[in-house]
């Protein structure tokens, strides 16, 4: 009987760590929608490419080119994985890159390691969330947003990270 109430707490929680996960996702395309409607200048002072089409930009990419469009120093661990995302959305030089890797790290590690560094790199932090094996964070920064996603499932730290740079 103990059993079963394990397993059913874990598939609960496993459900409800999907679902915050996937509305940090929906939260960051809604967030990229709504500022490229707002119009974007093609000479960037950044240099960024423009996604000139009336279509989005939904990209694979190598782990290190995605890593390469976060703030430097960005703690991340080595070897996190093969391949990350772009995405670029229509007539906007703004880019979402996302990647998600298993961290070697205890869930408790890499919470504190993501909230040390938003903390000691002067991000705002919007939102947040901490239960035992489930942790969020959205945090801003030059109008830049943040969101690191963390759970616990069958012992192992899943981590979802996107950076949406404008």
């Amino acid at each position: 009987m103990e059993t079963n109430l394990r397993q059913g707490s874990r598939g609960r929680a496993k459900q409800k760590g999907i679902i915050w996960g996937a509305a940090a996702i929906v939260l960051l395309l809604v967030l990229a929608f709504v500022f490229s409607q707002t119009g974007n200048d093609s000479n960037t002072p950044d240099g960024n490419n423009v996604n000139q089409s009336s279509e989005p930009q939904i990209s694979e990419q190598s782990a290190e080119e995605t890593l390469s469009a976060f703030p430097e120093g960005f703690p991340i661990e080595a070897g996190v994985g093969e391949s990350g995302y772009r995405y670029v959305p229509a007539n906007s030089s703004q880019q979402q890159s996302t990647i998600e890797y298993v961290s070697t790290q205890t869930f408790s590690q890499t919470a504190a390691v993501f909230e040390n560094y938003l903390e000691e790199n002067e991000f705002s932090i919007i939102n947040r969330v901490d239960e035992p094996d489930f942790a969020f964070f959205y945090a801003t920064k030059d109008g830049n947003a943040l969101s690191v996603t963390l759970q616990e499932i069958e012992g192992e730290t899943k981590v979802s990270v996107s950076y949406l740079r404008k």
